[in-house]
């Protein structure tokens, strides 16, 4: 029986703020979809009564977005002082080009310089110790939160990472990963590998390494060492008590992980609003045969696309008239499309409701993360044109899973675009394949937002147990993959046969000297 004190605890816990816990977000601004995947959890956890501040630190002062609505939030932030990171925006803006070793090094700079000044704003980092929070997430994108961990002196935290279930996932817990099925982040590999396409995936792989660690979150560690000189970047992110991946399963590609590994699509799954204003009259008055979504997400913008894609894609336009394009396009006022009639540009375009809207044909997409997720949970085909980091991966998964394709937007034509959107808007099988996932995603046994807040509970309460990362994590190459074992046994086998072979020798001569002493005698 309850004694009357936890009673009167589980009663309160059910019905008010005993059980609330402080939970401190690590949420820089950073990347239009990284925000607003962390600020969606955010929201979630303020919205089931728990006490939420945000720390959040300006790298990108043209994000106006804080990623997050809830009114309940205790803020803190760093603003970006003038002069700070200037060729950040332009480097964006040249991404049509591609990245180069370069744009890398610069990349990684920004962060060195953004996470020393985050790892020096102590008036901050003092408030936020004092407050000795239960939980702190932070994002594996900008790892400058695990120098905030350390900071304010916290012992439970979780990890988030606003992009799909790449290798390098559930390598932190010891589940490395197997290069004959698991496609390299930055690869266009599907798991159904060649062996050329495995030896290039290595190739990629050792060159992905050098990136991350060098490159990019390797400024950010050697920026928390500059007041952590013992901090490693690779064991903060192992003691994290869960990831949370946003991916879909049923899309992403499958790979072993252990149960740190928590996968947390679609977050936003509210139900889709009916379309207003401009963009609701034309759909409802559009006689056409459907509509098409165009957009390239929040980060790639589509008004510095070179003038050849562009005009691929506004001639391909031209041939469709029995199709309504809605291109989300940063500048209308160039007057782009001006003389098309069933091309609509605006700088912003409710991309979810378009998505879930009936009259929905097909999406043309970069292949970003979310963009992805969303249209396999409305079961839209897709036709992706990628341009640069996981975008490639993402096509090769569209074209893997059957519910689309993709173009190379260096060597694209109006003809190719033209013979792509026939294929996309004709061919039932996309489309097909397309709603059977979906209707998997919307079946899923236990949502997703009711796992994120279960295993946050859990995390507050136990944190990194020590019980769920795989041993793979102690050992290296040669006792990961048995490499020792295989090389014993290979050594096992070819002793034997010597041995063999050299007794059939002897042998061999044993006899034939016998026969020969017999024929003298």
């Amino acid at each position: 029986m309850l004694g009357p004190c936890r009673a009167v605890f589980l009663l309160l816990c059910f019905t008010g703020s005993a059980c609330a816990l402080k939970i401190l977000f690590f949420l820089p601004l950073f990347g239009v979809s990284h925000v607003r995947f962390s600020g969606k959890l955010v929201d979630i956890l303020a919205q089931a009564g728990h006490n939420i501040t945000v720390y959040q630190p300006v790298l990108d002062d043209g994000i106006k977005s804080r990623g997050f609505s809830s009114k309940n939030v205790t803020y803190y932030t760093r603003p970006r002082n003038p002069g700070e990171f200037p060729k950040l925006q332009s480097g964006f803006d040249n991404l049509w080009d591609g990245m180069t070793m370069k744009n890398m090094q610069e990349y990684g700079e920004y962060r060195r310089e953004f996470c020393t000044a985050v790892m020096n704003d102590e008036q901050n980092l003092a408030a936020l110790k004092a407050e000795n929070f239960d939980l702190v997430v932070t994002e594996w994108f900008e790892a400058c939160g695990y120098g905030v961990i350390e900071a304010i002196g916290a012992q439970k935290y979780v990890t988030t990472w606003s992009g799909g279930l790449h290798p390098d996932v559930p390598a932190y817990f010891g589940v490395k990963r197997h290069f004959s099925y698991s496609p390299d982040t930055l690869s266009s590999s599907t798991e159904k590998m060649t062996f050329f396409e495995r030896v290039k995936g290595i190739f990629a792989h050792t060159f992905g390494y050098f990136v991350l660690k060098n490159i990019m979150t390797g400024t950010t560690a050697e920026a928390i060492r500059t007041r952590f000189p013992n901090f490693d970047l690779h064991t903060a992110v192992a003691k994290s008590a869960f990831i949370f991946v946003n991916s879909e399963d049923h899309v992403d590609y499958v790979i072993p992980r252990t149960p740190k590994v928590i996968t947390i699509p679609n977050m936003d799954n509210d139900k889709p609003k009916p379309l207003t204003g401009k963009i609701g009259e034309i759909v409802e008055s559009q006689k056409t045969r459907g509509i098409v979504l165009f957009s390239f997400g929040s980060v790639l913008q589509s008004s510095s696309m070179p003038a050849h894609v562009k005009a691929a894609f506004l001639e391909a336009f031209k041939e469709f008239p029995d199709v309504t394009f809605f291109w989300k396009y940063e500048k209308p006022e160039d007057g782009t499309a001006a003389n098309i009639p069933n091309v609509f540009i605006d700088k912003w375009l409710p991309q979810r409701d378009l998505l879930y809207h009936p009259k929905i044909l097909a999406f043309i997409t970069h292949g970003g993360q979310n963009s992805l997720n969303e249209a396999s949970s409305a079961g839209v085909p897709l036709l992706a044109l990628p341009v640069f980091a996981d975008q490639h991966r993402n096509r090769a998964l569209i074209t893997h899973r059957g519910i689309g394709f993709g173009l190379d937007h260096q060597t694209i034509t109006k003809e190719k675009v033209v013979e792509a959107l026939r294929e996309i808007l004709n061919n039932k099988k996309y489309k097909e394949k397309a709603q059977l996932i979906s209707r998997m995603i919307q079946a899923r046994p236990l949502s997703t937002k009711e796992s994120f807040i279960k295993h946050i509970e859990f995390a507050a309460e136990f944190g990194d147990t020590g019980t769920l990362s795989a041993e793979g994590a102690n050992q290296n190459v040669f006792v990961l993959y048995s490499l020792d074992v295989i090389a014993f046994l290979v050594s096992v086998v070819v002793v034997a046969v010597l041995l063999v072979k050299s007794l059939i020798v002897v042998l061999y001569r044993l006899v034939k000297s016998k026969v020969y002493k017999n024929k003298v005698e």
